[in-house]
């Protein structure tokens, strides 16, 4: 891999072309204009960050005594060093190391299949992409289309690890990486994220229920008092407490907020409302004479009609953005008014 800087020496002196301009004055298209160029020089500068973290990073591998560039520089580690050199968090330093590590990998095996890669074609499906490509456990496979996209600008770094991490972590071929990368183009980082560590957690939808359990056996709860008299709340909550609690606490949220325009002197913010509601239920829970704050809650649990009836898959709440096991939905819904809803193509409700 030879350091290719052209890319970023145009794109930077497309900014440098714009020394003197009148920001104030120039006007909303012209901005955009210019924060569009401003992003496109720092992902080729990223692109060159990362290569040259994943060179400090195989140095280290490579000679792991004090001679290497890390600890001869006086840094524990090549993370380490990165984080200080670049002026940023470790974990930022880390994903350009995981970065430049599979761009490496990429360019090592750039010729393997004769020929460069394909861009993703507008058909490959975004839906259900782990039951296809998946391979049996092994080496990493250079993740050639995602190095391309990287170095034309088209993936953003923080995307390009979570792509890798995922298509590593299901030992996933070109189809996956294909259709992953189609999603990546037009989600946002959360949005992706969500969607790997769904396609993860079906590819071990039995274990899944596992987990619960574990997270289940984790759950705690303490209180005690601080040196100001405030009590100070620390705990842990399964999935399944938590869907419940945090519906409840939006719900009581949400009525506060709406009521709040219409109350004088109401300033509260949402967190000291969620005190006062906590506060509420355990008055109500203490007497139950008082009827409580009326407000009704609705815990959204979604699963697929074909992972329900196996008992094995996840399934989603609204009120939490981790996914559960088809048997912690279950036990959730167990006391629950249950409103079956029946989608068609595209989301659309067909019965409900």
């Amino acid at each position: 891999m030879t350091f290719q800087t052209q890319q970023f020496g145009d794109l930077s002196a497309a900014v440098c072309e714009l020394n003197g301009a009148d920001l104030p004055r120039v006007g909303r298209a012209r901005l955009f204009e210019i924060q569009g160029a401003i992003g496109a020089a720092r992902k080729a500068l990223d692109v060159l960050a990362a290569e040259v973290a994943g060179a400090i990073y195989a140095d280290t591998l490579a000679d792991p005594g004090p001679g290497n560039v890390a600890r001869a520089s006086g840094f524990r580690n090549a993370k380490q060093m990165i984080a200080d050199s670049l002026g940023t968090s470790q974990s930022a330093a880390q994903q350009l190391i995981d970065v430049g590590v599979a761009l490496a990998r990429a360019d090592a095996n750039s010729g393997s299949d004769g020929g460069s890669p394909e861009r993703p074609p507008a058909g490959v499906p975004v839906a259900g992409i782990q039951a296809a490509g998946v391979q049996a456990a092994g080496a990493p496979q250079p993740r050639l289309l995602v190095a391309q996209a990287v170095r034309e600008g088209t993936l953003a770094i923080d995307k390009a690890q979570l792509v890798t991490a995922t298509l590593d972590t299901l030992g996933a071929g070109p189809d996956v990486e294909l259709a992953l990368l189609r999603m990546a183009h037009r989600l946002k980082f959360y949005e992706l994220k969500r969607v790997c560590a769904r396609e993860i957690r079906l590819n071990d939808a039995e274990g899944m229920f596992a987990r619960d359990r574990r997270l289940y056996d984790l759950r705690c709860l303490t209180l005690f008092d601080d040196d100001n008299g405030m009590t100070v709340v620390q705990g842990l909550l399964d999935p399944a407490s938590a869907g419940h609690l945090r519906a409840w606490l939006d719900a009581q949220v949400s009525a506060a907020m709406r009521a709040q325009r219409f109350t004088p002197g109401d300033d509260r913010t949402p967190a000291q409302m969620r005190v006062d509601a906590l506060a509420a239920l355990a008055h109500h829970g203490i007497g139950c004479d008082d009827p409580g704050s009326g407000v009704k809650t609705v815990l959204m649990l979604r699963t697929t009609v074909k992972e329900l009836e196996s008992g094995l898959g996840i399934g989603t709440c609204d009120s939490m953005e981790t996914q559960i096991s088809v048997g912690t939905l279950r036990m959730m819904a167990a006391d629950a008014g249950v409103l079956p809803a029946v989608m068609g193509g595209k989301s659309i409700p067909l019965d409900v």
